[in-house]
């Protein structure tokens, strides 16, 4: 169990230099920020669907950068 959880904590590491949390974080802010002002429009897609695309492609990006 130790070295699993020694191993989790390198990948922690990892993604904390390599910056993914920010980036994931500002997709989330950004989605947000379009779902409010679509939903205080009356539009479909709203606040929650909004956030999942965003935060849905920065994970796509960053997948594809990462296996490169």
């Amino acid at each position: 169990m130790s070295e699993f959880l020694a191993a989790l904590s390198k990948e922690w590491d990892l993604l904390i230099q390599e910056g993914t949390l920010i980036y994931l974080g500002v997709s989330f802010l950004c989605g947000a920020l379009v779902g409010l002002e679509r939903e205080a429009a009356h539009k479909p897609a709203g606040l929650r669907t909004n956030i999942m695309i965003c935060v849905g492609s920065c994970l796509f990006t960053l997948a594809s950068i990462y296996s490169w």
